[in-house]
């Protein structure tokens, strides 16, 4: 697999946890998360810029400056913690990635955040656990 294509499913990975939008301060445990499952995000990854777009169980995610998109369904398990699998793609992931994103759920859970960021991880089962940020995107 090459470094791009490593690269790019990893970011997979992380761009699942963009869900919150904001709350009062980070460390907050009583983070209103319902407040985080609609809107529009924005993360940097690698080198690559992404813009995401999400409703309550649809997220679409843009690979600015391609016309790469990933269409992602999340289920909500709690308050702040959702599932997400992966529902298509034009970017060319191998048969093998491709199977495993459709049939195994990652994992998010809402962690923290402002009305500027928000703190996620996310995991699958039979992977490593991601931790990341994911900024808010007021242009849109």
């Amino acid at each position: 697999m090459d470094l791009n294509l490593k690269k790019l499913v990893y970011v997979f990975y992380l761009c699942i946890g963009f869900a919150v939008i904001s709350c009062n301060s980070v460390g907050d445990s009583n983070t209103d998360c319902e407040l985080y499952r609609k809107g529009n995000f924005k993360y940097h990854w690698q080198g690559m810029n992404f813009l995401v777009e999400r409703n309550d169980s649809i997220q679409i995610e843009k690979i600015v400056g391609t016309n790469y998109i990933m269409k992602l369904k999340l289920k909500w398990i709690d308050k702040c913690k959702y599932e997400v699998v992966f529902l298509e793609s034009n970017y060319p992931f191998s048969d093998s990635i491709s199977v495993k994103q459709k049939t195994e759920p990652i994992e998010v859970e809402i962690l923290s955040g402002n009305s500027i960021y928000y703190l996620y991880t996310a995991k699958r089962k039979s992977g490593k656990v991601v931790s990341d940020t994911v900024w808010v995107d007021y242009a849109k």
